[in-house]
C-alpha cells in the first residue's frame, strides 16, 4: 500500500514537470518549483502514512 503511494506521488510530480516542459518552459525555469512541489507531496504522503508499517 505504501509503495503504491510512493510511485502515485512521484508519477503526479513527474506528470506536473512533463506538462511544464511541452508547454515551451526550460528544465531550470521549473526547477525551483518542482523541488518545492516534490518537498510538499512527499511530506503530504509522509503525514498521511503516519507509523504505518513501524515496527515496534
Amino acid at each position: 500500500m505504501a509503495g503504491a503511494q510512493l510511485i502515485g506521488t512521484r508519477n503526479a510530480l513527474i506528470h506536473a514537470n512533463q506538462l511544464r516542459l511541452l508547454a515551451g518552459e526550460s528544465a531550470d525555469a521549473i526547477a525551483a518549483d518542482a523541488a518545492v512541489l516534490a518537498e510538499r507531496g512527499f511530506a503530504l504522503l509522509a503525514g498521511g502514512l503516519g507509523d504505518f508499517a513501524i515496527r515496534r
